[in-house]
């Protein structure tokens, strides 16, 4: 049994956590293999200037839109609905998120978490540190406000230090994950996630599912471009939890 718990729905709080999914970003531009005559992102200038922050490919924005689909779906099956969407500080986590939160309802807050960023050292960013990593807050600003979708001013989370390892930086996604399970990403007093959606890296959501007794069996080495899993608990039962991975593990 695994409890799925946020501070009750008292005094303005949001419910309980009945559902949670956890996502990695879709397809990002860079992993796109460009057409001949086609410029490759990497070889564009917004490649060069955010060389580590690329943005969704024309295909992993249409499957961001399924993604949300998806989720709203299931929610709907269930008779719940999502109220927080958490994302990564990185663009094609911002812009999955966006395109999450669009189809999942206006009820849903978008809220942006450092915590859980990429791994930030070496094994992914090379052998020297990035000036800047990501684009910055006011382009994420303006990027929701273009699209309708308001957040949270103030960004959740601290940014790790360089340099970062995989194990430390999945221990610190797993913290994350967990943050949000004991009383969401809100300071105290404040509302909690309620029912919520995670969207992060492939290491995120191998971090999370590691968490969840069910699954602790499996070895998960790799999660595909808009790879998730789902946990529910039913209302006012035993707090357990199952898992279904929506799209195949690698």
């Amino acid at each position: 049994e695994h409890a799925l718990t946020s501070r009750a729905g008292d005094g303005g709080l949001l419910p309980a956590t009945n559902m949670m999914a956890v996502c990695r970003h879709a397809e990002r531009a860079d992993a796109w293999v460009a057409e001949p005559g086609e410029v490759a992102w990497h070889a564009t200038a917004d490649g060069e200037r955010f060389p580590h922050d690329p943005p969704l490919s024309e295909r992993g924005l249409r499957e961001a839109s399924r993604m949300g689909e998806r989720l709203r779906r299931v929610a709907e099956g269930r008779a719940e609905e999502f109220h927080t969407v958490v994302a990564s500080p990185y663009f094609r986590c911002i812009q999955t998120a966006i395109k999450v939160v669009k189809a999942l309802g206006t009820q849903v807050r978008l809220v942006i978490d450092e915590s859980l960023g990429e791994v930030y050292g070496p094994e992914v960013m090379g052998a020297f540190e990035p000036g800047q990593p990501t684009r910055g807050i006011a382009v994420a600003r303006a990027f929701c406000a273009a699209h309708g979708v308001a957040f949270e001013e103030r960004i959740h989370g601290d940014r790790p230090l360089w340099p970062e390892v995989a194990r430390s930086a999945r221990a610190r996604l797993a913290g994350a994950f967990a943050e949000c399970l004991q009383d969401g990403v809100a300071e105290a007093g404040a509302a909690s996630c309620g029912n919520f959606v995670l969207v992060t890296h492939g290491d995120g959501v191998q971090a999370a599912l590691s968490l969840m007794p069910s699954e602790m069996s499996l070895n998960v080495e790799h999660v595909e471009h808009g790879g998730m899993f789902i946990a529910t608990r039913e209302r006012g039962g035993d707090a357990q939890a199952t898992t279904s991975p929506l799209v195949p593990w690698r």
